[in-house]
């Protein structure tokens, strides 16, 4: 497989303007693979993230995927559901709560720009370490959450 940059941000409170941000910087940068806000409470570990993360990037490069998005296949995979409509029921954010912004890209420069566009869009909503570290990660999923989440699958 071959190699993505991600990045977990935690937002504090999802703007009213979030979904017209996303769509902006995903029709400008072509190189994101996964830009998704999740909702905070609609999946149980970092672990599960990063492996819903891993499934998403794996079907698009060998060609299992079911959906052509794959920001939106993040919601199908995290979800466990098979119908876009239900997994958004079940994963999507609304305004004003807590979510986990999730970006996946291969290009470091473009993955930097973007965090940065985002930060500053969000009004300082969006904050690095989320508001939990999981007691089943390992010292080295700890840190790398406290440290932006920037690992190499």
């Amino acid at each position: 497989m071959s190699r993505y940059y991600i990045g977990i941000s935690y937002l504090r409170k999802v703007p009213s303007n979030w979904f017209e941000v996303i769509q902006k910087i995903r029709s400008s940068k072509k190189d994101i693979y996964i830009l998704q806000l999740i909702n905070l409470s609609s999946f149980y570990s970092f672990r599960q993230l990063l492996f819903s993360i891993y499934n998403v990037l794996s079907s698009f490069e060998y060609g299992f995927s079911r959906l052509k998005n794959p920001s939106n296949e993040l919601l199908l995979v995290v979800s466990g559901e098979d119908q876009f409509s239900r997994a958004v029921e079940r994963c999507g954010v609304e305004v004003g709560s807590e979510a986990i912004l999730v970006l996946a890209t291969k290009d470091l420069k473009s993955f930097y720009e973007t965090i940065s566009d985002l930060s500053q869009r969000f009004g300082g909503l969006l904050y690095i370490t989320p508001p939990y570290l999981d007691k089943s990660m390992s010292k080295a999923e700890k840190q790398a959450i406290e440290n932006g989440a920037l690992i190499y699958l």
